[in-house]
C-alpha cells in the first residue's frame, strides 16, 4: 500500500502517518523530518533547506525536493509500500512521484487529507518551538501551502484517491476513521 498524508503544517500528518505506518508495518517517510536531519548534519541538502525554509520561509524548490525524496523512495525497504508525509506539495512534485511509481508498475493508493482551522494550526505550530516557527513565517508557509493545495486536492479528487478527514476529534477517533475509510477493518 502506498499512502500519502496531506494537509497543512500542524494538521497532524506526521502523528497519524507514523501511527498508521506502524500498524501496517510500512516505512514512514517524512520529507520534513528528512530535510531537518540533513540540516542537523550540515549536508548540501541541509544547506538548501536552511536557505529556503529557515531563512526565507519558503519550501525547498521542486527539483531539489524531488531528487531528495525520490532517492529515498528508491530504497529497497519501501518497495512493497510506504506511508509518505510532507510530499508532494506541488503539481510538479506529484507528477514526478507518479512518473517514478509508474516506472515501477506502482501507483498511489490513497491520500489522507487532514484538515484543521487555521487558528488551531498556528497555535500548534507556535507550540513546537522550532527556530523557523515565528508567527510571520508560519503564516507565510501556510499561505504557500494554500496556493499549492487547491490544485493538488483537485488532482487527488479527480483520481478518486482523496479521503478528507477532520483532525479536530481526539487522535484515537481520527485514526479509527482513517483505518475504516481505507477499508482496513
Amino acid at each position: 500500500m502506498r499512502l500519502i498524508f496531506y494537509g497543512a503544517e500542524g494538521s497532524g500528518k506526521s502523528t497519524h502517518a507514523r501511527m498508521l505506518a506502524e500498524k501496517l508495518n510500512l516505512p514512514f517517510v517524512s520529507s520534513g523530518r528528512m530535510f531537518r536531519e540533513e540540516y542537523q548534519k550540515g549536508s548540501r541538502v541541509g544547506l538548501i533547506y536552511e536557505q529556503w525554509v529557515i531563512k526565507e520561509g519558503k519550501y525547498v524548490p521542486d527539483q531539489e525536493t524531488n531528487e531528495f525524496v525520490l532517492s529515498r523512495l528508491a530504497q529497497l525497504d519501501v518497495e512493497k509500500g510506504f506511508v509518505l508525509e510532507g510530499y508532494p506539495r506541488t503539481l510538479n512534485q506529484l507528477e514526478a512521484l507518479e512518473s517514478f511509481l509508474a516506472k515501477r508498475g506502482q501507483r498511489i493508493d490513497a491520500v489522507v487529507y487532514l484538515t484543521l482551522p487555521e487558528d488551531i494550526l498556528v497555535q500548534r505550530l507556535m507550540a513546537r518551538g522550532r527556530a523557523d516557527d515565528t508567527p510571520e513565517r508560519i503564516r507565510e508557509r501556510l499561505s504557500n501551502y494554500h496556493q499549492g493545495a487547491k490544485d493538488l486536492i483537485e488532482e487527488y479528487r479527480k483520481n478518486n484517491i482523496l479521503m478528507e478527514v477532520s483532525n479536530l476529534p481526539p487522535v484515537e477517533k481520527v485514526q479509527e476513521e482513517i483505518i475504516r475509510n481505507l477499508g482496513l477493518r
